[in-house]
C-alpha cells in the first residue's frame, strides 16, 4: 500500500461515535454501512467523508486491506457527466416553416434547446451502456461494478427519491468514464416524458 510521504493535515471529528445508535447525522457522525463506519473530515479546505471498518473480525492489517476493496480495485476510475459548459437557449427569431415538399432544411425543430460539449470519438474512446431504461446494471467487470455502486448510491444518498437509469458514457483512453443522457426516476413521476 502507497502512502504520501509528504505530511498532510487531515481533521477528523471527534466524539461522532456516541451517535452511531441514534442513526442519523449527528456531531459528525454521518452514516455507517455493514462493515463501515462513515464520520466527517476535513482535508484541502473541504469537508469530506472519513470511512474506517468496524472493528469486527478486523486487525490494523485488515483494515487497510479492506479499505483497498476485495477485488483487487485500488482506485476508482475517473467519472463526470458531460455537462461542464452546457445551457439551455431559446432562439431568438423565427423558426423557419418545414417545406412541403419533403426536404427539410431547418437547423432546429423546436425554438429550445441545449448545448453540451462534443465528447471524443473514435478508436480511442469506446461507448459503453451500463444499465437499461428499465434494467439495472448487472455488470461483472471492476468498471461497470464502480458504475453500478454509484446508481446503488444516488438511491441511497436521495433517501430513496431518486434513481438513475439508462446510464451510459465513454470510456477514454486515460479511463475516465464520461457520462451522457441518462433517465432520471422520481416518485412524483413529473421530471419529463420517460420518469
Amino acid at each position: 500500500m502507497d502512502y504520501s510521504k509528504e505530511p498532510e493535515d487531515i481533521k477528523v471529528v471527534k466524539g461522532w461515535q456516541a451517535h452511531i445508535k441514534a442513526g442519523k447525522p449527528h456531531q459528525g457522525y454521518l452514516s455507517q454501512a455493514l462493515m463501515k463506519f462513515i464520520f466527517q473530515g476535513h482535508y484541502n479546505d473541504t469537508n469530506c467523508a472519513i470511512l474506517q471498518c468496524k472493528c469486527i473480525h478486523l486487525s490494523k492489517t485488515n483494515n487497510a486491506t479492506d479499505l483497498q476493496g476485495d477485488n483487487g480495485v485500488h482506485t476508482l476510475p475517473k467519472m463526470r457527466w458531460n455537462i461542464s459548459g452546457a445551457f439551455i437557449e431559446k432562439l431568438i427569431g423565427k423558426l423557419t416553416d418545414t417545406p412541403k415538399n419533403g426536404k427539410d432544411l431547418c437547423s432546429l425543430i423546436f425554438s429550445v434547446f441545449m448545448v453540451l460539449p462534443l465528447l471524443p470519438t473514435g478508436a480511442l474512446c469506446k461507448e459503453i451502456k451500463f444499465s437499461g431504461s428499465e434494467e439495472v446494471g448487472a455488470n461483472v467487470d471492476s468498471l461497470g461494478s464502480a458504475v453500478d455502486a454509484y446508481a446503488h448510491h444516488i438511491i441511497v444518498d436521495s433517501k430513496h427519491k431518486i434513481v438513475i437509469s439508462d446510464i451510459q458514457g465513454i470510456i477514454t483512453p486515460d479511463r475516465t468514464i464520461v457520462f451522457f443522457d441518462p433517465q432520471s426516476h422520481i416518485a412524483q413521476a413529473d421530471l419529463g416524458y420517460w420518469d
